[in-house]
């Protein structure tokens, strides 16, 4: 018989910016406002730790910890949360002092190896994922489970909200966070700095829409379901169903695999065809757009 999964809780605690910083408003652009009632993303991290967990708990749990900290100095708005005020015509970003970023610490019996395989039912992992906290007026931007498996390795779970962080925006914080973290192993060395290339940057003046995108998501949001003032942060129940026979798994494409699916596209269409990234960013944003005014109608 199959060992039930237990997951055993040790902490529930919260992260915050090692110094206060000034309460920040960041408006959402056009980019964020498509995927303003969209469920959060989930990304699991799996690492090999073979020695005992106590060591895991005296050393690699705290470097996590100030690690995260340091990195909300330079991401602090991640620490917020996301309102849609009514005298504001978009949602916005708010950090004040004292926002904090969940962080949960829990133990697994559940198999290490299997859930960190390239394929693997999405009910199996689903006790390595936080909870993102999302309500009619207000959501949060992040969420952290850090989750040891005695004696195999451990994992970090993220979640985060799609309209807050884009797939680049997410890879960013955790490539600077996994870059103070290591330079944190000598005590002696003075803190670390972030590199430029990991440095993000918050200016929303360089995010120009002159079509008017962004305005005609936000018309389409306020009138959801036949409203006329529709601000609530919720997310789309109906997005949110999980199949119990849904499975994840990882699929690699070579530059051959890449290059036969172009010239299969081609053959379809009868004619050459450019498919480079930028055209198919293109179309993306062509077909979100039509969907958008289709819904308005």
């Amino acid at each position: 018989m199959a060992q039930s999964t237990t997951l055993k809780v040790h902490q529930v605690c919260s992260v915050s910016p090692p110094q206060e910083t000034s309460p920040t408003s960041l408006p959402f652009t056009f980019y964020d406002v498509l995927w303003l009632r969209l469920p959060p993303v989930e990304r699991l991290f799996f690492y090999e730790f073979l020695n005992p967990t106590i060591s895991f708990f005296d050393s690699i749990l705290p470097n996590l910890k100030h690690s995260l900290s340091l990195t909300l100095q330079h991401f602090f708005p991640i620490a917020g949360t996301i309102t849609w005020p009514n005298d504001s015509p978009q949602p916005i970003i708010n950090y004040v002092p004292g926002n904090t970023v969940p962080f949960t610490v829990a133990e697994s019996n559940a198999n290490f190896n299997r859930l960190c395989s390239n394929f693997c039912e999405v009910k199996e992992r689903q006790h390595l994922i936080p909870h993102l906290t999302i309500s009619h007026e207000q959501a949060s931007v992040l969420a952290i489970q850090v989750t040891i498996f005695p004696k195999f390795g451990f994992c970090i779970g993220i979640t985060t909200h799609h309209a807050a962080l884009d797939g680049k925006s997410s890879t960013l914080f955790m490539k600077s966070w996994a870059h103070l973290c290591s330079h944190l192993k000598h005590s002696s060395q003075p803190l670390p700095s972030l590199p430029q290339d990991l440095t993000p940057s918050f200016d929303r003046s360089m995010i120009i829409d002159p079509s008017g995108i962004g305005e005609t998501y936000l018309k389409a949001w306020l009138t959801d379901g036949g409203a006329t003032n529709n601000r609530s942060l919720n997310v789309w129940k109906s997005l949110c169903t999980l199949q119990d026979d849904a499975v994840k798994g990882l699929f690699e494409l070579t530059s051959s695999d890449i290059q036969k699916l172009k010239e299969h596209a081609e053959s379809k269409v009868n004619k050459k065809v450019s498919f480079g990234p930028s055209n198919f960013a293109k179309l993306f944003w062509e077909l979100c757009f039509v969907t958008v005014g289709c819904d308005e109608e």
